[in-house]
Formats: structure tokens, C-alpha cells, sequence
């Protein structure tokens, strides 16, 4: 299991790397874990790893169902084996809105994630194709997504931080959520992350 979290957690994307990966730390700049999917996103497993020396995994992100196509179904294993939950793209909705459903073990919809501003990528993709100035585009504009519970209430918030070079993120803690909860969410996240693979 991750540690003890201690939020808001910092996200950084790591710039050299060729791989879809990022670390991630606390509120007191201690590593917390490091999130890593290889070249080929669509086909290849999620792990996570206690820190980024990657040699105790503690997490596995596995896709389920088609490949190919704008949904998607992600299951989240612990070291064990043992399913926590999954997260779910639907095809209901259209991909640009970044909306996702987090489901427990059983398969039931605990919670849902919502891009706050869909239209903030829609920008970020047409200000970054400006010559000369497009890579402020990093800097101005940075999504943020919501996660809720069914009844609407905003538990956790995961925003961009202005950056030039590389990406960071800030994911916050807005409400108090049971800790086997807070495993899911937080995977879910991760997860969610992964898949919009923002530039910056």
C-alpha cells in the first residue's frame, strides 16, 4: 500500500524520460511512490513502485477490454493480487470532456471524475501551435479534474501547475474519505493522469 498520505500530494512528470511515468510526493516533499507505463500505453501494464530506484512494486494497473477505442477499463491490483477497484471511460460520453466513473471490487460506481473546464485543452492545443510564443501554452493554461462521490460531493481535486518545462500537478484532499477509499481514488487519479498524457 502507499504510505501514509500526507496532502496535497506534488506530481512531476519526469522530462527526460521516454516512458509515460512520474513521481509523486507529499506535502513535506518526501517520495511517495513512482508511477511508470511503457512505450506502448494501449497494450502495457501501470506499475508502481515505492520510489524510483524500482525495486518494490506495490501497484498494478491493468487494462481491461477494447484497446482501440475512446472508452477504456482500468483495474487497479495491490501487490497481492488482490482487485481494489477499477476506472472506467465511458463510451457515453464524448473522450474530449475527460469525464471517468471510479468502480469499487464489485463493480458498482462510488465515485465520478469530471474535467472542471473541458474547454482548457480545447485552448492549450490551439495557443501551442503559435510560433514563437506556443510554448507558454504550459504556463496559461493548466486543467484541473474533480472527483465526487454519487452524491455529488467534491473529494479531491487534481489541477496543473504553471510550468514552462515538464509538468507538475497538485492533487488536494477537499473532504475527509475513508483510508480504503482514499487507495481508490488516488489510483484513480494516478490513472487519469496517465491517459489525458497532458504536454504541457
Amino acid at each position: 500500500m502507499i504510505k501514509p498520505l500526507k496532502f496535497p500530494l506534488l506530481i512531476k512528470t519526469n522530462v527526460t524520460s521516454i516512458a509515460n511515468d512520474f513521481s509523486v510526493y507529499d506535502s513535506n516533499n518526501n517520495e511517495m511512490c513512482y508511477v511508470k507505463q511503457k512505450l506502448i500505453p494501449i497494450m502495457d501494464d501501470v506499475l508502481i513502485f515505492s520510489n524510483k530506484e524500482t525495486q518494490q512494486e506495490i501497484y498494478r494497473i491493468e487494462l481491461e477490454g477494447p484497446t482501440l477505442s475512446f472508452s477504456g477499463l482500468w483495474a487497479f491490483y495491490n501487490v497481492n493480487g488482490k482487485l481494489i477497484g477499477k476506472l472506467h471511460h465511458p463510451d457515453i460520453k464524448t473522450n474530449w470532456t475527460g469525464y471517468y466513473e471510479v468502480l469499487n471490487d464489485k463493480d458498482e460506481v462510488d465515485f465520478e471524475i469530471f474535467e472542471d473546464n473541458p474547454f482548457t485543452k480545447v485552448w492549450n492545443s490551439r495557443f501551442r501551435k503559435i510560433p514563437i510564443v506556443g510554448f507558454l501554452s504550459g504556463y496559461f493554461f493548466n486543467p484541473s479534474y474533480t472527483l465526487m462521490d454519487i452524491n455529488e460531493n467534491p473529494l479531491f481535486r487534481l489541477k496543473k501547475e504553471p510550468s514552462f518545462l515538464g509538468n507538475k500537478f497538485r492533487l488536494s484532499q477537499l473532504h475527509d474519505v475513508i483510508q480504503h477509499k482514499v487507495e481508490l481514488c488516488v489510483l484513480a487519479m494516478f490513472m487519469l493522469l496517465l491517459q489525458e498524457n497532458y504536454d504541457g
